[in-house]
């Protein structure tokens, strides 16, 4: 199917015309948040676009590493859809973020899309890798749009580094994350982006957090966040700390520490249990030779338009084949259809939720009221959550433009679920709102 990309209108603004158009949209999304009505009339506070899928690393932890595709040959947002988006949506809000599963800086379009937020007087969060920044006049143009930059930064030693961030060099990142420093610094306080580094704890930088809270102070970081890794497959086990949780609570208990000491703002992952007194296995380090020979290691090349592609989801195939209700949905599981157990209320696309009144219960989630995410395709979700399935797709910006989209049927079922207490299954055991049942995820 060939779809186009309707055209918006576009008008000119004048700074102060922007201002009042972005305060009156605060003010009126203070008040329906409060409200939450199902149509709403302010445009998102924060909207997440992501403007390419693309990556120039293949870090051996990341999900993109699960499949057999090269990161570099994943498709950018084309130039069409951003724009799109762009003049319906930047004129009422002020920050957006670039950021969601690719390299944002690497985009062809990046000059472009920075350009476009400084006519609007929209400002964003990008979290980098740190490789791009060294690209001729990439600084310079984002600076002046730059709310917050995030470094992903996950060992304080050059070898470690070069094994976990795969195809980035220490050196590089290191040049170009000071001259951030200190371009930002030439800016007045008001105007100064926030700088912060995302560092992911697991087996080979174990013995680094108390280097990298001295490393993040020297490059000038405001804030550093420290996450476990998360295991995605089986045979990743081996890349957390889960067999050695007391080291990892010295570590991480010195490192906290250490950033008192230099007044370093942080987040810090929760120490492990050890009430069940399973001892630790001994830690064994890898070796210098092991690190460099994994860091050489030829990752697949396979193209991604040459991969097959993935096979619809559960939604989309229900509304291909013209299922009618909730209730059909569900009870197409008995036939033979993979229906993820999220679903088992239904999904906004088919009707409203088929929550019982014994099970009402009101969350506070504010996403659909507040912001929405735009994928590399032009997909609109409320939110990241991997629940979501295709039941998050609230609408394609291919075919629609976001307003008709933002206050659409599926975003309206959506918000009147949330509000009356009958969230759909996959919103109700939310991980980020409300992670209360794991096994919701269960997808037998």
């Amino acid at each position: 199917m060939t779809t186009t990309v309707q055209e918006t209108p576009v008008k000119t603004y004048s700074p102060e015309e922007l201002e009042e158009l972005k305060r009156n949209n605060e003010a009126l999304a203070l008040q329906e948040r409060r409200t939450r009505p199902d149509v709403v009339r302010a445009w998102p506070q924060y909207l997440t676009i992501m403007n390419t899928f693309k990556c120039d690393l293949e870090c051996p932890m990341c999900f993109k590493q699960l499949d057999d595709v090269f990161n570099m040959s994943l498709p950018d947002m084309e130039w069409t859809i951003f724009e799109k988006v762009a003049h319906e949506v930047f004129p009422h809000l002020r920050v957006i973020n670039l950021s969601v599963s690719g390299e944002p800086l690497i985009s062809r379009n990046v000059f472009k899309e920075l350009e476009m937020m400084r006519a609007y007087r929209v400002k964003t969060d990008v979290t980098t890798n740190g490789m791009p920044l060294a690209r001729r006049g990439l600084l310079e143009a984002l600076l002046p749009v730059c709310h917050s930059l995030t470094v992903s930064f996950d060992a304080a030693t050059k070898q470690t580094f070069e094994y976990i961030r795969k195809g980035a060099h220490w050196e590089t990142v290191v040049k170009n994350l000071k001259l951030f420093n200190e371009m930002r610094q030439k800016l007045p306080p008001e105007e100064r982006p926030t700088f912060r580094m995302n560092h992911i704890y697991q087996h080979a930088n174990a013995k680094e957090p108390v280097l990298l809270v001295e490393l993040a102070h020297e490059l000038g970081i405001d804030y550093l966040s420290i996450e476990h890794v998360y295991v995605h497959r089986d045979y990743q086990e081996t890349t957390s700390m889960l067999n050695h949780r007391r080291l990892a609570n010295e570590m991480i208990e010195r490192a906290k520490e250490r950033a008192e000491q230099l007044g370093l703002k942080g987040k810090f992952p929760p120490l492990y249990d050890l009430s069940d007194g399973v001892p630790d296995k001994t830690y064994e380090p890898p070796s210098a030779d092991w690190l460099h020979a994994e860091t050489k290691k030829k990752n697949p090349t396979k193209l991604y338009k040459n991969a097959a592609p993935p096979p619809d989801g559960p939604v989309t195939v229900a509304l291909r084949e013209k299922i009618p209700t909730n209730e059909a949905f569900v009870s197409m599981r008995e036939k033979g259809w993979f229906i993820p157990r999220a679903f088992d209320y239904g999904v906004p696309q088919l009707g409203d939720s088929l929550i019982p009144d014994s099970q009402v219960k009101f969350n506070h989630c504010a996403y659909p009221w507040r912001e929405a995410f735009v994928s590399w395709d032009g997909m609109v979700s409320p939110c990241c959550s991997p629940a979501l399935f295709d039941a998050g797709y609230m609408g394609d910006l291919r075919v629609n433009r976001f307003s008709e989209i933002w206050n659409g049927t599926v975003y309206q079922r959506l918000r009147k679920s949330i509000r009356e207490g009958r969230t759909y299954k996959f919103c109700r055991h939310c991980y980020i709102v409300n992670p209360e049942d794991p096994e919701s995820y269960s997808l037998t």
